[in-house]
């Protein structure tokens, strides 16, 4: 079964696309591509929470560009990667 690792904070690129997660606190920061391999091994299962906010899983999407994060569509703004904190 993955590990949980709350996701506090994220980088971006100049196109605004997330380059990398973390919980500086708890266990650190990861590029993207180790953050990908690790949710689809199953090795770790990363998630966001807010204050006054329920968990929301993160996913891997492929698109047109590649593979990239994304939160779980849950109506919650404040869960939204791109809502974090930059790490």
């Amino acid at each position: 079964m993955a590990t949980k690792r709350r996701v506090t904070c994220v980088n971006h690129d100049r196109d605004g696309d997330v380059t990398h997660i973390g919980n500086k606190t708890e266990w650190g920061i990861v590029d993207k591509q180790t953050a990908i391999a690790q949710i689809e091994s199953g090795t770790y299962h990363y998630y966001v929470c807010q204050p006054g906010t329920n968990p929301t899983a993160i996913e891997v999407v492929s698109g047109p560009t590649g593979k990239y994060l994304r939160t779980v569509a849950d109506g919650q703004k404040a869960n939204n990667l791109d809502n974090l904190s930059e790490c």
